[in-house]
C-alpha cells in the first residue's frame, strides 16, 4: 500500500559526466645552440667568468681515488676589485695572504655570487668546448705556492692551452696552506715544464717574494730563471715566433717608491730593467757576465733611438732581429 498523502520524492542532484582531458605538456626545449655565437659567449661570460677577483685554488688529495685534486678558495670579506690584471691595479691577489681567504665544506653553504655555472660544461661537448674556453680564457687563476699551481696544471692538463692568465703569490709553503705530503716539496722546474703546453698563456703574474727567492741581485735572478724556466720560454719562443716573447707574458711586480722597499731590485725601476735586460740576453744566447755583448750594443742603441718607448717594445724590435731565417725559432 502506497503511504497516505503521498511525499515528493527527494531530487537527487545528477553529476554530468566528464571525460578526461589529456593535459598537454610543453616538451619542447629552448633551442640555445641556435642562438648566434656571440650571444651565447654573452651568456657564457656572465655565468662563468668574474670580472673583479680571481680564482685561488689549493692543492688537496681526493678522499675517492687519492689523486691530487684542486679546491677554489674564497674570500673571507669580498672587498673591492683585486684581480692583477686591471689597469693601474697597485694590490692585487697575489700579495694577500692565506688569511684572507677561506674554505667551503659540505656544512657551509657557500654564497650563491660566488658560485660559478660550470654544470654547463657537462651538458654536450659543443658547450662544454665554447665554455670551457671562456671558463679558462677569460678568468685569473692564482696560487699560494708552486705546489698548488703544479696540481692545477696536471689536473687540468687537456685545458692548459686555454689558459691565457696565472698567478703566484710565495715560492715556499705557508703553514696555512700546507698541502699533503706528497706536494709539499714541489719546486718551480716542474711547474714550468708543464706550462709549457700552456702556449697561449698571456700573463703570468709572479709576487716579490718568487723573483727575491730566485736572487737578491737582478743578474743572478734573471740566470736562476732562465735555468728553470727555459723550456717554457722555448715553447713561448717557438709558437710567437720571437725568442723574447716570455718578456711580455713574464708580469714584474708594480715599482714601489717606500723606503723598505730601495733594497729590493724586483720593485725598483732601474731593477727591472736590468732583470729584463739579462733575461733578454739568456734567451738570445749571447749574454756573458761582465762583458758588454753586441746585443747589449744593439739593446743600447734602441734605447737611444727611443728613450720614451717602453723597454718591452725594445724587447720586441729586438726579438724580430734576432729571428732570421737562418736561425729561426
Amino acid at each position: 500500500m502506497r503511504a497516505w498523502p503521498p511525499t515528493a520524492k527527494k531530487r537527487v542532484p545528477q553529476k554530468k559526466k566528464t571525460t578526461a582531458v589529456p593535459t598537454r605538456v610543453d616538451n619542447t626545449t629552448f633551442p640555445f645552440l641556435k642562438l648566434p655565437g656571440e650571444i651565447r659567449n654573452m651568456i657564457y661570460t656572465y655565468l662563468l667568468v668574474d670580472q673583479d677577483h680571481p680564482i685561488r685554488s689549493e692543492a688537496w688529495i681526493s678522499k675517492r681515488d687519492w689523486r691530487g685534486i684542486v679546491k677554489r678558495l674564497f674570500q673571507a670579506r669580498p672587498g673591492d676589485a683585486d684581480r692583477d690584471d686591471l689597469p693601474g691595479q697597485q694590490k692585487g691577489s697575489i700579495t694577500k695572504t692565506s688569511a684572507s681567504y677561506k674554505r667551503f665544506d659540505g656544512a657551509r653553504r657557500v654564497p650563491k655570487q660566488m658560485i660559478f655555472a660550470v654544470h654547463l660544461l657537462l651538458i654536450c661537448r659543443q658547450i662544454n668546448n665554447e665554455a670551457g674556453s671562456i671558463f679558462f680564457g677569460n678568468n685569473l687563476f692564482t696560487f699560494e705556492a708552486p705546489a698548488h699551481l703544479y696540481t692545477f696544471l696536471l689536473h687540468f692538463n687537456q685545458r692548459l692551452p686555454l689558459v691565457r692568465k696565472l698567478g703566484l703569490a710565495h715560492y715556499g709553503m705557508l703553514p696555512q696552506t700546507l698541502p699533503p705530503a706528497s706536494m709539499m716539496h714541489t719546486q718551480l722546474n716542474p711547474f714550468f715544464a708543464i706550462l709549457a703546453t700552456a702556449v697561449n698563456l698571456e700573463a703570468l703574474y709572479l709576487n716579490i717574494p718568487i723573483f727575491q727567492s730566485l736572487s737578491s741581485k737582478a743578474l743572478l735572478a734573471a740566470e736562476h730563471l732562465f735555468g728553470s724556466a727555459h723550456v717554457w720560454m722555448d715553447a713561448l719562443a717557438v709558437k710567437h715566433s720571437n725568442r723574447l716573447a716570455v718578456l711580455n707574458v713574464l708580469k714584474l711586480s708594480p715599482i714601489s717608491t717606500r723606503v723598505f722597499a730601495m733594497t729590493k731590485w724586483s720593485v725598483s725601476k732601474d731593477g727591472q730593467e736590468e732583470f729584463r735586460v739579462a733575461l733578454a740576453a739568456k734567451l738570445t744566447r749571447a749574454w756573458s757576465p761582465g762583458s758588454e755583448t753586441d746585443w747589449a750594443r744593439a739593446y743600447a742603441y734602441y734605447a737611444r733611438r727611443c728613450p720614451t718607448l717602453p723597454v718591452y717594445k725594445c724587447f720586441d724590435r729586438l726579438g724580430s732581429l734576432w729571428t732570421t731565417s737562418q736561425d729561426r725559432c
